[in-house]
């Protein structure tokens, strides 16, 4: 049997990608607007507690096969989301998101009903500039698109991967459990928090918090940003990890004329390679490793928004050692299942395309997102489609992904080779 047809049937144990699910459509100045800030879930209306969404799914996955010819496979999920927000007293809030999906077939390793509790925390006014949240909370960090070595504790996050969206993977990750204080002035902001230890390692039970996907190890952070002018805003970053040499982080980005950003996403610290990592070698050297994003995002007058995004890891295998673990079954295997729940990069680089068009050649309600991604090291590419149709408090859409390249490869070895899915989504 071809080794690299078990290649791809081993990697078909890994959560898949190819169903997609929309986000909020940027408004017209997202050339200024870097993070994803918006909720996917539209606001409530005033003084209401909470709210959320109910959507159906249906589609056809072209799996690789094992032995014979690719087949086609039918998909289909239901997916509750409901988030609130309880107001306790005139400085405190209780909030929380949870999310449950319903997949057929489930999403390898758990079983058909999954829940993701992606947020559950207490936040305190202590004061007009200083915020206490605890609880589990979803924080996020990074200007990147597509990739964001900034985020720190995204490792682990996806419990649940339903789209290949890069801002739908962040918004809908499990929270890390965190006490977190913030100070805040004009232009700037001091951000404080340590997560602690809560369990051994991940569940794979389909109606649980998991808090060993998010709290496996203790960690903290600090990070700091300061208004350097009326477009720069720089952010600093300090992690730390047991087992792990602190890390440093830094965002950055800048206006090039009425409707372009550069941005500069970067961290670094000492780490074993990426492989080392991945399998657990004892008494791996640690070096110096960098990790960046860095892109220009064009906004045009008509709402198309295009960027164009440079991923490198120095950690990550080069062309020569990339080949040489695809050699190796069982280690080529622990690598891409670390990587996934790491959301680290498979290999040195990464390039990336990312298109998103509201009211699509001015039909209003009708929005187009698209990306691209290429591995230059193995030239294989991920491409992905959707069109979302807005109706007040209705969505519908239709997304397709294709995964291209040789046995082995990045994409390539993916189980889906291509997909299609129509969704239905009601807001309440």
């Amino acid at each position: 049997m071809p080794r690299h047809k078990c290649l791809a049937l081993a990697l078909a144990l890994m959560a898949g990608t190819a169903a997609a699910q929309g986000t909020v459509a940027p408004d017209e100045d997202q050339a200024l607007r870097l993070a994803d800030l918006a909720p996917e879930t539209p606001a409530p209306p005033s003084g209401k507690t909470w709210h959320g969404h109910a959507e159906l799914a249906w589609g056809r996955a072209l799996q690789r096969s094992l032995a014979g010819p690719q087949t086609w496979q039918a998909q289909q999920r239901q997916s509750v989301l409901l988030q609130g927000e309880v107001q306790a007293g005139p400085d405190l809030r209780w909030l929380g998101t949870a999310r449950l999906d319903h997949s057929d077939p489930a999403q390898a390793p758990y079983p058909q009903a999954l829940l993701s509790l992606q947020e559950a925390y207490a936040s305190w006014r202590v004061r007009e500039q200083l915020l206490l949240d605890a609880g589990r909370i979803n924080a996020r960090q990074g200007l990147g698109t597509g990739y964001n070595p900034s985020d720190f504790l995204r490792g682990g996050a996806l419990r649940s991967q339903i789209s290949a969206d890069p801002a739908s993977l962040k918004t809908h990750r499990l929270g890390t459990v965190m006490l977190r204080a913030q100070h805040l002035w004009e232009g700037g902001a001091l951000t404080a928090l340590v997560a602690p230890k809560l369990a051994e390692a991940p569940s794979q039970a389909g109606l649980s918090a998991d808090l060993g996907a998010t709290n496996e190890r203790s960690r903290w952070l600090l990070s700091w940003s300061q208004r350097w002018s009326e477009d720069l805003q720089p952010q600093w970053s300090f992690y730390g990890a047991d087992g792990q040499s602190p890390q440093l982080g830094f965002n950055l980005s800048s206006l090039l004329g009425q409707a372009t950003v550069l941005y500069l996403e970067w961290a670094g610290g000492r780490a074993p390679d990426a492989i080392a990592q991945a399998l657990t070698l004892p008494g791996a050297p640690r070096h110096w490793q960098q990790r960046l994003a860095t892109g220009l995002r064009y906004t045009a007058g008509n709402k198309l928004s295009l960027t164009l995004e440079w991923a490198h890891d120095s950690a990550a295998p080069d062309r020569q050692a990339w080949q040489q673990l695809q050699t190796q079954p069982a280690a080529y295997l622990a690598y891409r299942r670390w990587a996934h729940t790491a959301q680290a990069l498979n290999t040195r680089g990464q390039w990336g395309l990312y298109a998103n068009w509201p009211d699509l050649l001015g039909w209003q309600h009708l929005d187009l997102n698209a990306l691209l991604r290429l591995n230059p090291e193995d030239h294989s590419r991920m491409q992905w489609l959707e069109l979302r149709y807005r109706w007040p408090g209705l969505d519908l859409a239709l997304q397709w992904q294709a995964q291209q390249g040789r046995p082995g490869s990045e994409y390539g070895s993916l189980p889906q080779a291509r997909a299609w899915q129509l969704s239905v989504r009601g807001y309440f």
